[in-house]
């Protein structure tokens, strides 16, 4: 069954799919899940773990140990059973080069859930992955607060908190993703704050005052999966030189890579130079300065001048890519020591529940 026709199913009515097991790993009790099926109660504990699904990423955070896992929320499945045979890594790595009788699918895509059958296995996945005792997995159920993108919509927000449920994570309080970064910056609760987030996805957009949001906007256009794309194009029609984009890892701009020598029919092993890269670049930042110029319009005058004062804060896997040499930003750039975490480590400073 392809994607298309699950997700048909599964919209016109509350039957569910049955679970999709992950190769090589155990399925785990499917009793509580069928118990409670994302009606459980919610309860009060502390925060020890925390489930994130922003960057293009699923990623799980221990407070104490740092990251645990990250794996791309991507499988590779039987197009005519439905039967899940790549997850991760190994799904993205073929993404745009899957034979005919299989198919690539995104279950998750920046803000929204595309397949909750196959989401639901890849949380079950996080859930216990590198576990070093029973109780810990107990701790990870109890535990844990699922951080999401502001610009997930409220029904997306039920689907995941529910997936995430009935894949066996007991309690998930939600969080935004950049309310926590921002607290971490010690500016007055007046003060208007921004960030940039720049994901494999999407490239979002939040400006906030202390806890309320005034804005947040998103754009999958200018997400670092669109950066690679445009790179590849312009090998291709400068050097003839092919190369699909899913070949490109967060530091695509400094590997040699094999790619495909259309003129030669044979493959040629090459490096983008730095004039390449800044052609491609300043093209896309471009871009990104213009989707923040028309958002900052819906803000007052007075929000956009504490703006200009404050900055905005670059997060996400392709923050390093922008440089104000190439392009005059109409805010200044603030980076933080590590912005592809930056969100996940201000949770663990902030110990709260």
């Amino acid at each position: 069954m392809c994607v298309a026709c699950r997700q048909s199913s599964k919209t016109q009515g509350d039957k569910e799919e049955p679970w999709v097991s992950l190769p090589g790993k155990t399925q785990g009790s499917s009793l509580f899940c069928t118990l409670y099926n994302g009606s459980m109660p919610t309860l009060r504990t502390s925060t020890r773990y925390v489930l994130s699904v922003g960057g293009g990423m699923l990623r799980l955070w221990d407070k104490e140990r740092g990251l645990v896992a990250e794996i791309p929320p991507c499988v590779v499945v039987e197009k005519e059973t439905g039967e899940l045979k790549l997850y991760g890594d190994e799904a993205a790595a073929l993404e745009g080069k899957t034979p005919d009788h299989l198919e690539f699918v995104r279950v998750w895509s920046g803000d929204k859930v595309i397949d909750r059958t196959l989401l639901r296995s890849l949380l079950q996945y996080l859930l216990h992955v590198e576990l070093s005792s029973w109780s810990e997995l107990w701790r990870r159920r109890l535990q844990t607060t699922l951080v999401i993108p502001e610009t997930v919509s409220p029904l997306h927000v039920r689907w995941l908190r529910r997936t995430a449920r009935e894949a066996g994570w007991f309690l998930t309080p939600t969080v935004p993703m950049m309310r926590s970064f921002l607290q971490q910056q010690n500016r007055p609760a007046s003060a208007v704050q921004s960030v940039l987030d720049l994901g494999f996805t999407g490239a979002r957009l939040v400006v906030a005052v202390g806890e309320e949001v005034l804005l947040a906007e998103s754009e999958s256009s200018l997400s670092l999966q669109a950066y690679t794309q445009r790179l590849s194009e312009y090998l291709l029609r400068k050097y003839a030189l092919e190369v699909a984009p899913s070949v490109f890892n967060d530091q695509l701009w400094q590997q040699t890579r094999y790619m495909f020598d259309q003129q030669k029919k044979m493959p040629q092993q090459y490096a983008p130079t730095q004039k390449d890269l800044q052609i491609v670049n300043k093209e896309w930042q471009g871009e990104l300065v213009r989707f923040v110029q028309q958002q900052l319009q819906q803000l007052s005058d007075a929000q956009q001048a504490e703006l200009q004062k404050q900055g905005v804060w670059l997060l996400g896997g392709a923050a390093d890519l922008l440089s104000e040499e190439l392009v005059e930003w109409p805010l200044a750039l603030k980076r933080t020591s590590d912005a592809k975490y930056a969100v996940l480590r201000s949770l663990s400073k902030k110990g709260k529940s």
